[in-house]
């Protein structure tokens, strides 16, 4: 039974090879192919809004803007969403000042009929979850350049001008009863996709590979045994990040059915 999935599964993603081993693990992100065979009633929820994302050289930015931003994590609320802004570095991973990058992200209620709008790039072709930077449409990019005129304070509006290729993606809330199949294990985002106010998703990541590493490596009673034990914990983390997530959001978004998108 066990072999047998493995196999399908092996087989499901690469058909022209055959491949063997002791076990398989689904890293495979929040598109997770290994999901979808073991777990194919597990869906996506669109958590009701959206992260419009970009990023701008320091040194093409404004002066006066930038040194209201530069060196903070910088929050702007206001109802039913909100922006926030840090540094990052620049070219070849360059921290000096004028040669970073600000990165910021915004929040934005959506309805599902926008969304779809929205994810369907300059080609004409809809995205599941994102549209990668300089694929937006024109009319989507125009609806979050004007939106900024009118809800942003100057110095975010003056980001959002000044950014080259924006992108969007749309919020998630995606969990797993299970994340052991035999022989078949499912890890970071193939099995939990916290919304992204967390900040939470490559440590998650990063705790089910050691502590999956570390029972394998101490494992006497075989390798089954060893994803039962170390499944628990990974679920409860899982779990747990995926409501902080939902509290977090929805205090700051609020996204209800009588809510009006902004």
């Amino acid at each position: 039974m066990t072999e047998s999935l493995a196999d399908m599964i092996f087989h499901r993603l690469d058909g022209n090879a055959h491949l063997g081993g002791d076990l398989l693990i689904g890293a495979d992100g929040s598109r997770s192919k290994v999901r979808e065979i073991v777990l194919p009633s597990v869906r996506a929820e669109y958590a009701g809004y959206v992260a419009w994302r970009g990023l701008v050289d320091e040194a093409d930015f404004a002066v006066a803007a930038s040194a209201v931003l530069s060196d903070r994590f910088v929050f702007y609320d206001y109802p039913n969403s909100h922006m926030l802004s840090y540094l990052v570095p620049g070219a070849n991973e360059n921290v000096e000042p004028g040669s970073r990058r600000f990165n910021w992200v915004w929040y934005r209620n959506h309805s599902p009929e926008i969304l779809e709008f929205l994810l369907t790039d300059d080609n004409g072709r809809h995205h599941s979850l994102s549209v990668a930077p300089g694929s937006l449409s024109s009319a989507a990019e125009e609806n979050v350049r004007t939106a900024a005129d009118r809800f942003l304070p100057p110095p975010f509006r003056q980001l959002v001008a000044a950014t080259k290729a924006l992108f969007v993606q749309a919020i998630i809330d995606l969990s797993v009863p299970r994340m052991t199949f035999g022989r078949v294990v499912l890890v970071g985002d193939a099995a939990f996709v916290p919304r992204p106010h967390t900040a939470a998703s490559t440590s998650k990541a990063a705790s089910n590979a050691i502590a999956l590493a570390k029972g394998l490596r101490t494992a006497s009673d075989g390798v089954e045994k060893a994803l039962a034990e170390w499944e628990p914990a990974q679920l409860e983390l899982g779990s747990n990040l995926r409501e902080v997530g939902r509290k977090l959001g929805d205090r700051t978004q609020k996204v209800y059915p009588s809510n009006t998108p902004t």
